[in-house]
């Protein structure tokens, strides 16, 4: 009954008609805003991206060298060859942007911290419960092969926040392979999850008050 069910459930299903279902494993963020996952969330480590077969139900990490951080969001690429995704190493440490092959294969890193971070992060004494002064995250491709993320580079805190907590994301662009990154809005408040229309337009959500 189980197996007949699944093949009802998967097989069958003309919605499913696809091998292998990308998916996101770790634990819950702790986070106590829906802006702040990404700071006061990041409390337990471990999970990977991963894929599952709808075959025989074989689960496969597809960043294994990535073990012991956070994945975030993720993206597949309009040719279905690539992903992108955020991932976290370890506290003190910001999300940062990564893409690899759906394989497994060409995994690389294409965000980093600015060079002078430190002396950011000293310049606007960061509160101790950031300890770090940028993440960008959820990246989605565009047509073009550019990427779109969010990303706290703007500097800026949400209004009821201490000024030094840089918890306002806005809307960033850059180049497939990491450069030219600019920014795409100039909101005072936190924007998030961006994706790509059908008719080649962003949406994306943004927290009022």
């Amino acid at each position: 009954i189980r197996q007949l069910r699944r093949e009802a459930l998967v097989r069958k299903n003309p919605l499913l008609n696809f091998d292998d279902l990308l998916f996101v494993k770790r634990y819950t963020y702790q986070s106590n805003h829906y802006y702040t996952d990404y700071i006061n969330g990041c409390k337990h480590f471990g999970g990977n991206l991963c894929a599952l077969s709808l075959s025989d139900g074989k689960v496969t990490e597809l960043a294994p060298k990535l073990n012991g951080g956070i994945f975030g969001r993720f993206d597949l690429s309009f040719d279905g060859r690539r992903i992108v995704f955020d991932y976290k190493r370890r506290i003190g440490e910001g999300f940062r942007i990564w893409e690899t092959g759906i394989d497994g294969q060409g995994l690389r890193q294409l965000t980093f911290p600015p060079k002078d971070e430190q002396e950011r992060i000293k310049k606007y004494k960061i509160n101790q419960m950031y300890q770090h002064h940028t993440d960008d995250m959820h990246p989605c491709y565009l047509p073009d092969g550019a990427i779109c993320f969010i990303s706290t580079r703007c500097e800026r805190g949400i209004l009821c926040d201490a000024p030094d907590l840089f918890s306002t994301t806005t809307l960033y662009r850059m180049d497939k392979d990491g450069r030219n990154m600019e920014v795409l809005s100039n909101s005072p408040v936190s924007e998030s999850s961006p994706s790509v229309t059908n008719d080649g337009r962003i949406l994306y959500t943004r927290w009022e008050y």
